[in-house]
């Protein structure tokens, strides 16, 4: 990351305040009762208090990185290298860059992928299966999908499919990087059952 990036990430407390203000760009809401008035933070716990329900919450509850206790600064950096890496990066490549296990970067990588998902996935269902050009799409992905990553695991090939898609069709957004973000803050960002229990 650049300067101005290392100065906006240098932090936990910065990077939880940056994703903050990307789920609720407005105001903060309590995702139990939808409160956004009585809301109050706890700075010391990285948490607010809902007033009307008594609710303490953190910006991870009830998206992709709920239940995850790893950093935000860890997860900030994943979403940086997957997005602007320009022939995609592997679990493990993303685990010696982060200094994590390979379990722990396969986990980050799987569910960044579900925030690729919603950007990507029309490339794939756009065209009737038949279609040369689509049959050739697909093959150019799944050729740019096993030469990132060796030890694939067929199971797990759409997920694959997608960030190799999500790569085309993203190649000139600018903003890649921070609606990937966004989108793993959505409430409803875990699309694949079988990465919920993936830790």
């Amino acid at each position: 990351m650049g300067r101005t990036s290392r100065g906006t990430f240098g932090s936990e407390a910065r990077c939880r305040h940056y994703l903050e203000r990307l789920r609720w760009p407005d105001r903060v809401r309590c995702p139990r009762c939808d409160a956004a008035t009585g809301i109050s933070r706890i700075e010391s716990r990285g948490q607010f208090e809902c007033e009307a329900c008594g609710y303490q919450f953190s910006v991870r509850v009830g998206t992709a990185l709920h239940g995850s206790r790893l950093p935000l600064r860890t997860w900030i950096l994943a979403v940086h290298l997957m997005t602007e890496s320009p022939n995609g990066i592997s679990a493990n490549q993303l685990g010696q860059v982060l200094g994590v296990s390979y379990k722990t970067a396969w986990f980050l990588c799987h569910r960044i992928r579900l925030a690729m998902k919603d950007q990507a996935g029309e490339l794939l269902a756009a065209e009737p299966h038949g279609d040369g050009i689509a049959q050739q799409r697909m093959a150019l992905l799944r050729r740019s999908v096993s030469d990132t990553h060796r030890r694939l695991d067929p199971k797990h090939l759409a997920a694959y499919l997608d960030e190799a898609a999500f790569r085309v069709r993203n190649r000139a957004n600018d903003h890649r990087f921070q609606d990937t973000l966004v989108r793993l803050l959505r409430v409803d960002a875990l699309p694949y059952a079988e990465l919920t229990a993936d830790r």
